[in-house]
């Protein structure tokens, strides 16, 4: 756990002077955030609960935290007649050969997080699945998925 927090910590650090730094990055600054899972920096660890619904809550609340130290605001739902789970994930954005991040540490932060947002939400979406018709658990993978897609083309767009 302590771990974890040095990790958060570091990020925030490293995001706050490349900020001050004069980096043109239209990204807010990556603060610690008081109600984040101690484990909200990329690539998290395993959920404490071995039921479905808490994990897909642990892993919805580091996606939310990750959103929040990559300044994305709340995901909107697009109108679909499609389920999200159906909707692939972008690719990280080092598999993705259109995505043109900057190379500053910022954006290079940003991209982690996006990346571990994806993953995130791939979990999520997988624990709906299995779950079959729960709306609540869809409702998460359809947040997750769109969140994952605002945070890629953040990162893509980063300079």
């Amino acid at each position: 756990m302590k771990t974890a927090l040095g990790i958060v910590a570091g990020l925030a650090c490293a995001a706050f002077v490349a900020c001050s730094a004069g980096n043109k990055a239209t990204v807010a600054p990556m603060a610690p955030q008081n109600n984040a899972p101690a484990s909200a920096g990329a690539h998290s660890a395993e959920p404490p609960t071995s039921d479905p619904r808490g994990q897909i809550e642990y892993y919805a609340q580091q996606i939310d935290a990750q959103r929040k130290q990559i300044g994305l605001p709340e995901a909107v739902l697009p109108m679909s007649t499609q389920p999200m789970s159906a909707v692939p994930t972008p690719p990280h954005a080092a598999e993705d050969t259109s995505c043109h991040a900057g190379a500053s540490s910022t954006c290079h932060d940003v991209c982690t997080l996006s990346d571990s947002i994806c993953d995130n939400s791939n979990k999520i979406c997988k624990l709906a699945d299995d779950l079959g018709d729960d709306e609540w658990a869809a409702g998460k993978c359809a947040s997750a998925k769109q969140t994952c897609t605002d945070a890629h083309k953040r990162c893509c767009e980063c300079s």
